[in-house]
């Protein structure tokens, strides 16, 4: 469910999604955040070298197959907040939902779903912080009764941040909500 079956085992569900289930409908991913994509990811994400973009488009679209996702309705990627986006000057997420959507030829909502509160970055935090960071920071501007939703996002550590967007989706009557991110981190 959190794509941890697949580093241990392919019939085995983790402890913590049996304990907390997650929102989602599907969970899928492109590579484990290894070294290499650690630097080519965070080149992208913090150097913005957009030139990368293709490539981890194409990582993304792979993962898409790979894991039978179906088409959506809608896509939507982890937002950030206009403080956060003016610092950073863009949404690595957005672009990547944007590549994968122009070459599927998928309906991008973009300012559907909102993070209406700054927060602190995750990757500073424990799980325990990264999980109160988020609660409370998302919000959707209309109803979703019945619709599928594709979820992007650039890096899934402790899934707090899906967790809390998927469960935000689905309180707006989200039908099925599928979660792809480009990398997963392998657990220590």
């Amino acid at each position: 469910m959190c794509g941890e079956k697949y580093v241990l085992d392919t019939s085995h569900v983790c402890s913590s999604c049996l304990k907390h289930p997650p929102p989602w409908t599907k969970f899928g991913f492109g590579v484990f955040l290894t070294d290499i994509y650690q630097k080519i990811i965070y080149d992208f994400k913090f150097q913005k070298k957009m030139e990368m973009l293709n490539f981890l488009v194409d990582i993304l679209e792979n993962a898409f197959f790979e894991f039978s996702f179906l088409k959506p309705d809608i896509v939507m990627c982890i937002p950030m907040s206009k403080n956060e986006l003016r610092a950073r000057g863009f949404n690595q997420s957005l672009e990547l939902a944007k590549g994968l959507c122009k070459r599927l030829h998928f309906t991008l909502k973009r300012n559907l779903l909102l993070k209406i509160k700054d927060t602190l970055p995750q990757r500073e935090l424990d799980r325990k912080e990264r999980k109160l960071n988020v609660k409370g920071c998302f919000a959707v501007k209309q109803d979703l009764q019945g619709k599928s939703v594709l979820l992007i996002d650039d890096i899934y550590t402790t899934g707090a941040t899906c967790f809390e967007a998927s469960k935000v989706l689905k309180q707006k009557g989200a039908r099925t909500i599928q979660v792809l991110v480009l990398a997963r981190t392998l657990k220590k």
